[in-house]
């Protein structure tokens, strides 16, 4: 009986993941989408070329997890962590930590997931 109320625990962790991720994905793609109509055919600035892709990177990760936990999850966290690094690198100074919490948030959880939950353990054969 504990193993089934185990897998459910690991189930809402990674619906709640799923469901965390499409939302800043989606938010993440309308941002996108109304920068690049209102430029209008102008170029964008390099800064802001920058911002779409790790915006991008950040979407790609969490629609990529929904197949592949893991490799979403790193590509996700990899995302948020060079946008620090170049903000640090360039303007020596540090987004907020709740920007990380908010974007690197539901790939913590995939990776969780990924590491305890039913599947994660089956595919590793513990």
């Amino acid at each position: 009986m504990a193993a089934q109320g185990e897998y459910a625990y690991w189930r809402v962790v990674l619906w709640t993941s799923r469901i965390l991720g499409s939302v800043i994905a989606g938010a993440l793609a309308l941002l996108a989408v109304s920068y690049a109509v209102s430029l209008r055919g102008a170029a964008p600035d390099t800064e802001d070329l920058w911002g779409f892709i790790v915006a991008s990177a950040i979407c790609v990760g969490y629609v990529v997890a929904w197949r592949m936990e893991l490799l979403g999850a790193v590509i996700s966290l990899c995302a948020v962590a060079a946008m620090y690094i170049r903000a640090q690198v360039l303007h020596q100074w540090l987004p907020g930590m709740s920007l990380a919490w908010i974007f690197g948030g539901p790939a913590f959880f995939f990776l969780l997931y990924w590491a305890f939950g039913r599947d994660g353990r089956a595919r590793r054969g513990a």
